[in-house]
């Protein structure tokens, strides 16, 4: 998936990066390389990773923001319903 961001990137773009569970459990020598790195110098990207955990205590503030961001309409989601789709949301 990087890889085809990297393809399609802005130049002076900024790409977070966060996740790559598939790759937890397994020994540095038997992840997958990203190829077209040479990218990042060429449009002058920043990349910068972060852990989830390291911003909890915006948590409060993020969802007070997104809340009044949903009832104005200014997010939305294509799913209609949870009938129609095949993810089951929990509170």
């Amino acid at each position: 998936m990087l890889e085809a961001a990297l393809n399609h990137v802005n130049k002076h773009a900024k790409v977070s990066l966060c996740g790559m569970i598939s790759g937890y459990n397994k020994v540095w020598t038997e992840r997958e390389g990203v190829r077209n790195l040479l990218n990042l110098i060429g449009k002058q990207v920043t990349m910068q990773g972060y852990m989830v955990d390291s911003y909890f205590d915006r948590f409060g503030d993020f969802a007070k923001e997104m809340e009044s961001h949903l009832k104005e309409g200014k997010i939305g989601s294509k799913i209609k319903s949870s009938r129609d789709s095949k993810i089951s949301w929990r509170a």
